[in-house]
Parts: structure tokens; sequence; C-alpha cells
């Protein structure tokens, strides 16, 4: 495997009221992989990806991307690493679903053929194009998800860090957007899926980075990990002598 394109290194947040919220945090991410970040609620998985673009700045050890920190980088470097919030309404901010994809690649500067390009392939990919006009907040759930993960590709990230990409989907809806997810990976995309329920993508992880109390305890292949799910609170969708490659919803 290449070189890390993200790193953590003994990452730590102290709360104001001093509690640690993540804690010696060792991870890395390398390019065009396809990452689980599994835990129970409440483990860390969101807080330390919150740090992975400068949202968060650790109270000890320090995040670098390419060897440097995105809170102290350049506003470019930093959409370099795009963050999908598990609540997409919380980053939707246009009046319409075109503009709400064209908002970050106008922000970096592109104009034009290209910005119209970025927009119009990424309505296609996430099946977007009849609703371009519509207000994003009049779409359904699963719309504003795609609309969302649509806005972040835009700006061509090198990783994506989705926050429990799937919740609230139904079952067509998780196989609609995780066949996306899975074309994206195969073009090269690096990919960070943070979920507390790996079974619907556990098939297609390249590797899984378990996190309980606050810290990332072990890491490796889906095959690797899978018997040690549920002593981290995660769900074991291979109990029962389940095929690995049966765990998925594709």
């Amino acid at each position: 495997m290449d070189q890390p394109i993200l790193r953590f290194r003994d990452v730590g947040y102290r709360f104001s009221d001093g509690f640690w919220g993540i804690r010696r945090v060792n991870l890395d991410l390398h390019r065009g992989e396809l990452l689980l970040l599994a835990g129970p609620n409440g483990a860390g998985k969101t807080l330390l990806m919150r740090h992975a673009n400068g949202l968060a700045r650790p109270t000890e050890g320090e995040v670098l991307y390419c060897g440097e920190n995105p809170g102290k980088a350049a506003g470019k470097i930093r959409y370099r690493i795009g963050l999908v919030f598990q609540h997409p309404e919380e980053q939707i901010i246009e009046d319409s679903v075109a503009a709400e994809i064209a908002f970050g690649p106008e922000n970096l500067g592109i104009r034009g053929d290209k910005l119209k390009s970025l927009v119009e392939s990424n309505l296609e990919l996430f099946g977007l194009t009849k609703l371009a006009d519509r207000h994003p907040m009049s779409l359904s759930g699963g719309e504003r998800r795609r609309l969302a993960l649509a806005s972040v590709l835009a700006m061509e990230p090198e990783i994506l860090l989705l926050d429990e990409p799937f919740m609230e989907l139904d079952y067509p809806g998780v196989q609609s957007l995780l066949s996306i997810l899975l074309q994206l990976h195969a073009e090269g995309q690096g990919i960070c899926i943070i979920t507390h329920d790996v079974g619907k993508v556990l098939a297609h992880g390249d590797r899984v980075a378990l996190m309980k109390n606050g810290t990332v305890s072990v890491s490796g292949k889906p095959a690797e990990i899978v018997d040690q799910l549920e002593e981290h609170g995660v769900r074991n969708p291979c109990r029962g002598d389940i095929p690995l490659e049966q765990a998925t919803w594709r």
C-alpha cells in the first residue's frame, strides 16, 4: 500500500468540561482505499473525522494531509478532504439543487465550461438531473443525502468522509447509494464510511478500523476484523457462518 494521504498521530480532543472525546488515536487513510471506521454511538468516530479538514482542532497530537495540517493549510487544501455530515440538511445552503452543487466549485474559482460540466455530471451520477431547479428542502431524505454527497464530490476531493451515509434510507435507497459509492471507489476515489452498522457494506471494504471509548483499538482487512466486531459494540453480520461476501446490501 502506498504512503498514507491522511494521518492521525496520537490525536486527542478534550472538551471544556475536561472530558476526552478521543485520545491517543493513530490512523492512516490511503489514496483510493475504502475504509470503514466503525464503532458504537459515542465512540468518537464523527469527532475524529471533524479533525480531518480542520472543523475541530486536536488538543494533543497532529493531523496531516500530504504532510500539512488541514486546520492551518490554505482553503483549497482543506477542500481536498470532503466531509458529508450525518444530517445532510446541515450543509445545504443554496436555493436550488444545481446551485448547491455549483457552490463549492465556484468558491474554488472554477467557472465556465468546467463548472457546468461538474454540475451536470454530478446531477446525472446521483440521479438529480430532473430535480436541478427544485429547492433542496423540498427533496426527500434520500435525495437530500445524494445532493449533499454530489455537492462535496463536485469539489473533486481526494478523500470522501461519509458520516452514516445510509441512515434513514430504505432498502432501494441504500442499494442506489451503495452502487454509486462502489462505482466511485472502482474509479479510484478514496472513501471513508463512518458507521455503527457495517452489515450494508462490510463485503466491499479494503480495511476496517474499530473505535471504542474514544480510540482506534484495531484495524485490518474485513476478514481479519469480523470476529472482533461485537466486542467493539458493532453487530457482526457474518454470525452463523454467513460468508463475508454476503455482508452487503448491493
